[in-house]
């Protein structure tokens, strides 16, 4: 009983010996898997970096064209008034 039981036990198991174990492959999923996580942060981490330089360019040139779009405000002014026809000017001319 013995020798039946120890040869019907080991063969199943000595057909089993090329795979990997459970835990084995379980902690081998999960490594896969923190690794693809931390390069996914990182990947986040590099496109944080590159739009806050993307956003101090906006700023640089926002400061730029602000002042030229307050420019071209009083420019359009002036050139409403000097164009403007002198018809309020009264009979004086």
């Amino acid at each position: 009983m013995t020798r039946l039981g120890e040869s019907a036990l080991s063969q199943p198991l000595r057909s089993l010996q090329g795979l990997p174990l459970p835990g084995v492959l379980s902690a081998a999923q999960l490594d896969s898997f923190a690794r693809g996580l931390a390069a996914q942060r990182s990947s986040i981490a590099a496109l944080q970096a590159q739009l806050a330089a993307f956003d101090e360019q906006l700023a640089a040139l926002e400061g730029m064209v602000g002042p030229l779009a307050e420019w071209s405000k009083t420019w359009a002014q002036f050139e409403r008034l000097g164009l403007k026809p002198r018809r309020d000017l009264g009979p004086e001319g």
